[in-house]
């Protein structure tokens, strides 16, 4: 959607710096006042066990960036992660061997980012990969690997809320012993944990669940769990998505592929039933769609976020080709929309919102040759798709494109072309002449200010022999 510009030529331009490479935060994490992780703090690259429990474990905010891999066993084989954190990998193969927990006591941990990481957790005490327990806040975890994990790969339970999962994939190298305990996600340690009520707020989306996972993908109690886009490629597998006491589940357009039992009842006699609700864009390959559960669908929370469904049909090519700690090659589509305002000065730039759930912002350009010459204009990324060209000359036509530009620095092609920049062609077509004199006279010695914005150049709110001095001096011109 076209963003509408601000009256009287003013118009909020909202710039942000990218640290490595930052997600935009969506899902239940974009909720409850947001999470920015450890934005504002000291960024550190550590590459031992040590620094990375100090700085986790700090009660600053860090933004901690993850070299090699780090064995937690000299730590005990986890940290218990404090507020206001960003943990992030530096590469594909930044690694951590042990289990990623959370502050287990008041004040307990809010504001947490962990992304671009290899998590692994199958021989030390507490076998999560990441165990989200105690009241944990406003946490996003992206781009992640999780696998071979002893217990969960991500286990959110202990009233924990506000939480987005998105892009990871979750996997184990081996079939697995009658004993071992391949249960991904679980939601809720218990039927009796009624303290969870009202909380547990999670999204899972554009996630892999990948070889022998067998089930709890995820499982749900109590909580309002949105669930969509996901690729479930665990064949031979228990069941996908389970439906336990109290929980809403909302399930949109996943692609189950030949696996068993897309959805299962995990209710208690005895206890409040949970219930689903699918829409009808979810893709079923060799995989049953399941009867046993009423489509509570009409009904079933709708969440307070904005999102966009990627097509039922194009998420296994679009999951297993992002889904995890891998690199990312494709660039966004160009934007499209590009205008210009025609004669006035500044310039004021705007064009259609990109629509990709990795967008970074956007670059603008600008050249005095048409098709070529283009420089940036921008410093940092541009995060909202309008911009302000305050150029200060009058007698020059100047050229914009625009490029959108992804979280893994991937730049989109250029927009379409506009033109503006010479004061008085308020038409746009390149040249002051007879039509744009009917507009220059609308302006005549108006002394509003915002009326007048753009077109009185000496900012003394009003538009006299000044402007038309320059208007005459480019008359003809082109």
């Amino acid at each position: 959607m076209k963003k509408a510009l601000l009256s009287g030529g003013f118009v909020v331009i909202f710039l942000f710096c990218l640290t490595s490479k930052a997600f935009a935060v969506d899902g239940w994490a974009s909720e409850n006042g947001g999470t920015t992780g450890g934005a504002g703090g000291t960024t550190v690259t550590v590459s031992t066990a040590a620094d990375f429990n100090l700085y986790t474990e700090s009660d600053s905010p860090y933004i901690v960036q993850v070299s090699g891999t780090i064995d937690l066993g000299s730590v005990g084989g986890g940290v218990n992660i404090k507020s206001n954190k960003t943990i992030i990998g530096l590469n594909t193969s930044s690694t951590i061997i042990g289990r990623l927990g959370f502050q287990r006591s008041a004040p307990y941990s809010s504001n947490i980012i962990i992304q671009g990481l290899n998590i692994t957790n199958h021989n030390y005490a507490e076998a999560d990969g990441i165990s989200v327990k105690d009241y944990v806040t406003n946490l996003f975890i992206t781009k992640c690997t999780v696998y071979d994990c002893g217990d969960g790969c991500i286990d959110i339970t202990k009233a924990s809320d506000f939480v987005t999962v998105s892009w990871c994939k979750f996997y184990y190298s081996n079939p697995a012993p009658a004993d071992d305990h391949r249960f991904v996600n679980l939601l809720s340690a218990s039927d009796t944990d009624t303290g969870d009520r009202g909380k547990l707020r999670i999204t899972f989306h554009h996630n892999w669940w990948g070889s022998h996972c067998d089930q709890r993908m995820p499982r749900g109690r109590f909580g309002k769990v949105h669930v969509y886009n996901n690729y479930y490629g665990c064949s031979g597998n228990s069941y996908c998505i389970g439906v336990g006491v109290e929980s809403q589940l909302r399930v949109e357009n996943n692609y189950f592929d030949n696996v068993n039992g897309a959805w299962s009842s995990c209710n208690t006699s005895g206890y409040t039933p949970g219930i689903i609700g699918w829409n009808t864009g979810n893709v079923f390959v060799n995989t049953a769609t399941p009867t046993w559960a009423t489509n509570n669908y009409a009904t079933i929370f709708e969440p307070n976020y904005s999102y966009t469904l990627d097509t039922g049909a194009d998420v296994k090519s679009l999951v297993m080709a992002g889904a995890g700690n891998v690199a990312d090659t494709t660039p966004p589509l160009k934007p499209v929309g590009l205008t210009a305002t025609a004669g006035y000065i500044p310039v004021i730039l705007d064009w259609n919102n990109n629509s990709e759930s990795d967008l970074a912002g956007y670059n603008v350009y600008r050249s005095t040759t048409s098709g070529s010459g283009y420089g940036k204009l921008n410093g940092s990324l541009v995060a909202d798709s309008n911009y302000i060209d305050d150029i200060n000359t009058t007698d020059i036509t100047y050229y914009y494109v625009v490029t959108a530009a992804d979280t893994s620095l991937n730049e989109s092609d250029d927009s379409n072309e506009v033109y503006s920049g010479l004061y008085g062609d308020f038409i746009g077509n390149d040249i002051v002449e007879m039509n744009d004199l009917a507009e220059f006279l609308t302006y005549w010695l108006s002394d509003n200010c915002n009326d007048t914005a753009g077109v009185d150049l000496n900012d003394d709110c009003i538009v006299n022999f000044d402007e038309f001095a320059v208007f005459a001096d480019n008359w003809m011109e082109e």
